[in-house]
Formats: C-alpha cells, structure tokens, sequence
C-alpha cells in the first residue's frame, strides 16, 4: 500500500479501519505518504497504534508534500504522549482540516498540548475527542480530559478562529 501510495495521483480516500496495522505498518503507510499530494481523506481507527505510530504519523504531517484534509485515529492507543506530538506537528500545518481521536486514551496533558495547538493552528475545523462505540469491543481506553483539559481546551478557543465542531462526550467532565 505504501508503494501504491508514494505514486497515487488520482486516490482520496483510504480506508484502514482495523486492518492490524500496529506501528510499524503506519510507519511504512506514512513513508510512502511523504510523497503523496492526491489524498485528503485518511482512517485509521482500530489499528493498535501507540507512541511510534503517532511519531510517524506526526513527520508525515509536518512533511511540506502532506495534502491530508483529515485524519481520523480513534480507538488506538494514542494517549498524552501520541496527543502532544500530533498537536506540535500541526502548529504549522496548513491543510488538515478534520483531526479524530475518540476513544483513544487521551488524558489533560493530552488535552493541554491540543489546546495549546489550537491557539496556533489556523485550519483545524473539526476536533474529537469524544468517544467510539466500538471502543469496549476493541479494548481500548476512552479519553478522560476531564474538567482540566476540558478548560484548557476552553481557554483556547477565545483565540481560536476556525474550529467549527468540538466533541467532548464522555470524558470525565463535570459541571
């Protein structure tokens, strides 16, 4: 799929759902990406990706060739640290539009690092950090941003002026 991808001109969008990717495929899929300005529409839910897959999914994104429009990463064990390094990659990024992590582990200092993207970020439309049915099937964690994160989040929105659509659900929020 990587090498169909490093010479796709006509392909958009591409469908990984919980196809066991884990790191290393997402590796190999972001590499092959590097090169790619045709797709705009990337998910890759329910694959098991953690740390490494973030990283790579966050060079990708910060590469001056990514077209992506959205990405969507829900269900993955992408928690604060995978957070904070897709938030620090799009600090400059100017084509992503749509940016998904239901269910994926991530906790205030996730939220905290996101927020801080958001006062910098000026094309992200869509955030979600909400939930997936299918997390409790797939074993994986829901967020907790809780009240902190749900602030800092808050907060950052007052300079913000493109995000159009937040979801929170389920996250250890109070009033």
């Amino acid at each position: 799929i990587a090498q169909l991808l490093s010479a796709n001109s006509c392909l958009k969008v591409l469908d990984l759902v919980n196809t066991g990717l884990l790191d290393e495929g997402v590796a190999s899929l972001m590499a092959g990406l590097k090169t790619n300005k045709a797709l705009h529409y990337l998910m890759l839910d329910g694959n098991g990706i953690t740390y490494p897959g973030c990283q790579a999914v966050a060079d990708m994104l910060e590469a001056d060739t990514c077209s992506l429009i959205s990405i969507s990463m829900g269900c993955n064990r992408v928690n604060d640290d995978g957070a904070a390094v897709l938030a620090r990659s799009l600090f400059s990024q100017t084509t992503l539009q749509r940016l998904h992590l239901p269910s994926a582990g991530v906790e205030a200092d996730g939220a905290e690092a996101l927020a801080n993207m958001l006062r910098h970020n000026c094309t992200l439309a869509d955030l979600d950090l909400g939930v997936m049915k299918s997390a409790p099937a797939l074993k994986e964690q829901p967020n907790r941003i809780g009240n902190r994160g749900c602030c800092a989040i808050a907060t950052s929105l007052s300079s913000n002026q493109t995000l159009r659509r937040l979801t929170l659900i389920h996250n250890n929020i109070f009033q």
